[in-house]
């Protein structure tokens, strides 16, 4: 209930102080709920895990890890490039 709360705070409230407070909220509340929810609905069968795509679970978390380094040394060389040129 209140992640969905601070959902709508955010959307209401968009660009003032009580969004960035409200964003926060949300991003803690919508974890714990998307990971509430995910549990009991594998408990109930109602979702079922795949190994071919579990076994593939670190590749992907490496392979992000090494897309968001290369655009933060990209964006942090041209924001470099253009404060000094």
């Amino acid at each position: 209930m209140l992640a969905v709360l601070s959902l709508i705070l955010c959307v209401v409230f968009d660009a003032t102080k009580i969004a960035l407070v409200a964003k926060q909220v949300y991003c803690i509340t919508a974890v714990a709920t998307a990971t509430t929810v995910t549990a009991s609905l594998l408990n109930k069968g109602r979702l079922i895990v795949r190994p071919q795509l579990s076994q593939t679970s670190f590749f992907i978390y490496a392979l992000h890890n090494m897309v968001i380094l290369k655009f933060s040394c990209l964006s942090l060389s041209i924001a470099l490039t253009e404060r000094f040129l």
